[in-house]
């Protein structure tokens, strides 16, 4: 018998933004680097699983939408050996956070 370990939840889109400075209120302020990564609570734990040991399988249940951040989110995952065969995909945006951090 194949056993499967699932996970449902959120899964969501990182845009991390590195900043030299917090901006006063009403400025702008550079952003020294931008990266895209992967969140979420369905998504983290069965990434981390898969991480700890390659050779479970593992299945993401989950939604993402009809974009490129959706097309990002499978592309990783995947990548990372998850099954994501069943998560559906929405016709509006994918979730997303948008992270500043100071380098």
């Amino acid at each position: 018998m194949n056993e499967k370990i699932v996970f449902a939840g959120n899964i969501i889109v990182d845009n991390v933004k590195v900043i030299p400075d917090w901006p006063r209120q009403g400025m702008l302020v550079k952003i020294d680097s931008f990266k895209r990564s992967l969140g979420g609570s369905a998504l983290n734990t069965a990434y981390d699983l898969k991480t700890l040991d390659p050779s479970l399988d593992v299945k993401v249940l989950g939604k993402v939408g009809r974009d490129d951040n959706g097309d990002f989110a499978l592309s990783v995952m995947s990548g990372r050996g998850l099954d994501v065969s069943e998560v559906g995909r929405a016709d509006g945006p994918t979730t997303f956070t948008d992270v500043m951090t100071v380098s």
